[in-house]
């Protein structure tokens, strides 16, 4: 779904078409948790108003919702219901340099 709506979001014009189905399949995957189907609002009703247009412009709120649903994916793998640790740990991953926290 990633790499679907990464090339969705570089075509110049969008048909009609392939916009309901990446919709619909963003819909399946955000039906399962609920907490991140706030994601399209505006996509929908973009779709809703096509008219007889072939392609047309995505607009930047369109794609900002794309862009929004991204990053949530990792919300679908997360238990919510987790309990949160009252421990915060940073690290520096650099193999040839210091950090601070």
């Amino acid at each position: 779904i990633i790499a679907f709506t990464a090339r969705l979001l570089r075509l110049p014009l969008v048909p009609l078409r392939p916009l309901q189905i990446y919709l619909g399949l963003w819909v399946h995957l955000l039906q399962f948790r609920r907490e991140c189907a706030v994601a399209f609002h505006l996509a929908w009703r973009f779709v809703g108003a096509w008219g007889a247009w072939r392609r047309r412009l995505l607009p930047q709120r369109v794609r900002a919702e794309f862009i929004q649903a991204l990053v949530l994916l990792p919300l679908l793998r997360m238990d919510l219901r987790a309990p949160v640790s009252a421990t915060l740990t940073a690290s520096d991953a650099s193999e040839h340099g210091g950090g601070a926290v």
